[in-house]
């Protein structure tokens, strides 16, 4: 049965999803994004935050049954996140409520006291994301706030598909990773948004990240990674692809306008389409 890698973006304040499908466990090409379905609206979030999107990230988890959401919302030192989780049906796509049914589905909020904030406290939030490595039963999360990436490993249980709640909440877990100049790619504007994800025979792991300006249209760039976990997780390597992508090579419809807050992709394995 095929498999689906699923795109998600918000820009200004309005989503966006691309299905690719493929087959096998070799992912599609870096620059490949299919269809746009869209655009979705902040009236099926959390609540009337009237603040930005800041951040998202999408993870399957418990085997494919369920998928993890979590997005943050608003303002410098106003920051609030939610969590929800979703059930996946047996055609192996999630079944999102809508509505008020999917306001009412988040948890939250949460406040930016569970990470390792403590040296930021003036950096707004940028980037976060998410992924299972189930060959290793943990999940691998890292955030960026003032230009500095966190990363932490925590230990998943078996009979949730997540790690504790204690671990999720402790913000001694993060530990600094890359900062705007150790990235390599020698352009140095601020972290719009991040997402990771794994093939579907768990032995590659795909990042991308985009860099640029709030305020400076086609200041955007993207960059994409490959790394090899056939042998166990080798830590920050691989080279990131010379060539940028930029918000053009989305090929998204002209309803899509405004800045780039933020990107989530992840692989849905066996779907009926």
């Amino acid at each position: 049965m095929p498999h689906v890698l699923r795109h998600s973006f918000w820009r200004g304040n309005q989503g966006w999803t691309s299905d690719v499908i493929f087959e096998g466990d070799t992912l599609p090409a870096y620059d490949h994004f299919s269809s746009w379905e869209g655009p979705f609206s902040t009236n099926d979030l959390a609540d009337n935050n009237p603040g930005p999107i800041l951040c998202q990230t999408s993870f399957p988890f418990l085997n494919g049954k369920k998928l993890r959401q979590s997005y943050w919302r608003g303002w410098l030192k106003h920051e609030k996140g939610y969590t929800r989780d979703i059930d996946i049906e047996s055609n192996g796509f999630p079944n999102f409520p809508n509505g008020s049914s999917s306001q009412d589905s988040w948890s939250g909020p949460w406040n930016l006291n569970s990470i390792n904030d403590s040296d930021i406290d003036s950096a707004p939030m940028e980037a976060q994301s998410s992924v299972v490595i189930p060959n290793e039963n943990v999940l691998i999360q890292t955030y960026w706030r003032g230009s500095q990436e966190y990363r932490r490993k925590l230990n998943i249980v078996a009979s949730t598909g997540l790690p504790s709640k204690q671990d999720f909440e402790d913000p001694t877990t993060w530990m600094p990773g890359n900062n705007l100049f150790t990235l390599g790619t020698e352009y140095f504007a601020p972290i719009l948004c991040q997402t990771t994800f794994l093939t579907p025979d768990g032995n590659t792991l795909r990042e991308y990240y985009w860099q640029g300006w709030d305020n400076s249209p086609g200041s955007e760039r993207g960059y994409c990674r490959d790394i090899d976990i056939s042998d166990g997780l080798p830590g920050i390597v691989g080279p990131w692809k010379a060539m940028p992508l930029n918000l053009a090579s989305l090929a998204m419809p002209v309803e899509a306008v405004g800045p780039l807050q933020s990107q989530t992709s992840f692989v849905l394995k066996d779907v009926t389409v």
